[in-house]
């Protein structure tokens, strides 16, 4: 058995490797991410207002394809964050001072990790929870659901990856990510645009660690840091030190031209030749 696994190391490390460059070809661009959050923030307040008129199924799936392109273009939160939200988690986010909301959801698959994951949310973004649940309870499955995201049946939504791809062409945006697309460009802007301490934050939040954004989501570098990175390759070559040392020991020859500067100052204004010629032996 040992020999088998140890054989089947080296396959499964070149499919690991090429399931990463799948995923670079699908990262979505910064500027896409920002247009779809500014297109679905401006959207959403419609296709609810044409919810509470109608109540359809077809306009509460919308709705629903709305929240989860906002919220994970944003945040790069899994579906089960959303199936798995509990209307009384909604109705008992917390609210700070700043006006601030907070959903924590409790059910999820790395909750023994990283306990619940949180949704945080301005007092606008918040009151599209907070007006949905007002007719909840016309819709169809509505009244019984004890689940935000719910179907005919008042049980879990699990369609949801269908109902984003629909409304990311409606708002006109280019290809069609997935969840797990989002949610790793996500992690891939974060680590080539933030320093480690804010990655690991993000990384909490998201509720993974650093090493595994970097084993499953990060991709490779960008032309950027890998030419920062060959720098640092050529100065290993030609002997410079970049290191902490090197930056104090030029400081340290700094002040010491400095001071000799000083000493020649001060012969320089001497009025005696013959000290002068005494201080420079």
């Amino acid at each position: 058995m040992k020999g088998i696994n140890k054989s089947m190391k080296r396959p499964v490390s070149i499919h690991q490797v090429k399931v990463k460059e799948s995923k670079e070809a699908k990262v979505v661009s910064r500027k896409t991410l920002l247009e779809c959050q500014s297109l679905a923030k401006a959207n959403i307040p419609e296709v609810l207002k044409t919810l509470e008129e109608t109540r359809t199924q077809k306009n509460q799936y919308q709705f629903y394809g709305y929240l989860c392109a906002y919220f994970t273009s944003l945040y790069g939160h899994k579906p089960g964050l959303y199936k798995n939200m509990l209307v009384k988690e909604v109705e008992e986010a917390k609210c700070d001072q700043t006006g601030m909301y907070l959903i924590s959801v409790g059910e999820h698959e790395t909750n023994r990790d990283h306990g619940m994951v949180q949704m945080s949310l301005t007092k606008d973004e918040y009151t599209w929870f907070s007006d949905f649940l007002k007719f909840k309870h016309c819709l169809p499955g509505g009244k019984k659901s004890q689940h935000f995201f719910f179907n005919s049946t008042s049980t879990q939504l699990k369609n949801l990856p269908a109902y984003l791809r629909e409304v990311w062409k409606e708002m006109g945006l280019p290809e069609t990510p997935t969840f797990t697309d989002l949610r790793t460009s996500i992690v891939t802007h974060v680590k080539n645009m933030l320093p480690k301490a804010d990655r690991e934050r993000v990384a909490n939040f998201m509720c993974h660690d650093i090493q595994t954004a970097d084993k499953f989501y990060a991709i490779n570098l960008n032309p950027a840091q890998a030419s920062e990175t060959k720098a640092l390759f050529q100065a290993a070559l030609k002997g410079e030190d970049t290191s902490v040392a090197a930056e104090n020991q030029a400081s340290t020859s700094s002040k010491r031209k400095r001071k000799a500067g000083e000493e020649d100052s001060l012969s320089e204004g001497s009025t005696t030749p013959e000290k002068t010629k005494v201080m420079y032996q």
